[in-house]
């Protein structure tokens, strides 16, 4: 997959095809399969899932997209899907003037369009929520920002030069993608218990605002359903989201594959299969 300005050249290629200078991020599910071997060489493959017809909105007029970047192993099997629902549009086209990155984050180094995120169904059990309360509470400091988006390699300005960032709509430089998932997946454990047998499939982040260097941040477990499948898999859904104040500027579904004594072995299951 070749670098470009977003770090997804299908979405820089649609952006130049219908003349679009900006693009933000409105979704981003991550769905993990079996690891890769640390010498096992890897596949990467873009595939635009989904192109709309071009609408008016707060931001700009544009169009959404889905595009999914595909993780294969030497063998052929899938071991990564990360799918990328995005807004592609004309800066100064909005139709009103907008809160400040009210409509997603801009997208950076690793940015993309919107549509719907594709999820494996399940029939809810009879357990009810658990009770909300916080589970991390942070200074987010820029040099955080910067070392994350490093360790990511989310080359996009917004996320390492405050100027850049401004100029996108945030008040300073702010986490990539892929770092707003760890915050999310790296407390699943303090969330609810787990198993080392257990499976994290797939996580669904939905960013309203951006998060930036300087903000207290704390992470919140908002909501958790135990669910059976048609196929006898068990899972439980973790809802968690991240504030800043009082507002709440992302929100992510994570799905947890239960490993049970009459169930299947989740490190069994195709990725494929769980794919909508």
């Amino acid at each position: 997959m070749s670098t470009t300005s977003s770090g997804i050249l299908a979405h820089d290629e649609l952006k130049e095809r219908f003349g679009y200078d900006r693009g933000i991020v409105r979704r981003f599910t991550v769905f993990t399969g079996r690891p890769l071997e640390p010498d096992d060489p890897a596949t990467v493959t873009e595939e635009v899932r989904q192109v709309g017809e071009e609408r008016r909105s707060a931001v700009g007029t544009g169009r959404d997209w889905c595009i999914d970047v595909l993780t294969h192993s030497a063998d052929g099997a899938l071991r990564l899907v990360e799918r990328w629902d995005m807004f592609g549009y004309r800066s100064g086209s909005a139709t009103t003037a907008a809160p400040t990155s009210s409509a997603g984050a801009p997208a950076g180094a690793s940015g993309g369009a919107s549509a719907d995120a594709a999820r494996t169904t399940v029939a809810p059990s009879s357990a009810g929520p658990s009770t909300a309360r916080e589970l991390a509470s942070f200074l987010l400091t820029a040099e955080q920002v910067r070392d994350r988006a490093r360790a990511n390699e989310a080359g996009g300005a917004v996320h390492h030069d405050t100027e850049a960032a401004q100029a996108a709509g945030a008040r300073d430089i702010f986490l990539d993608t892929r770092s707003q998932i760890s915050l999310f997946s790296d407390l699943l454990a303090t969330a609810i218990p787990c198993t080392a047998e257990d499976r994290l499939v797939a996580v669904a982040l939905t960013m309203r605002a951006p998060i930036c260097a300087g903000d207290r941040v704390g992470i919140m477990v908002d909501d958790t359903q135990d669910s059976t499948d048609d196929a006898g898999r068990s899972w439980t859904i973790v809802s968690m989201s991240a504030h800043v104040g009082a507002r709440t500027h992302s929100r992510a579904e994570l799905r947890l594959l239960r490993r049970t004594e009459d169930g299947p072995d989740p490190a069994a299951v195709d990725l494929g299969a769980l794919l909508t």
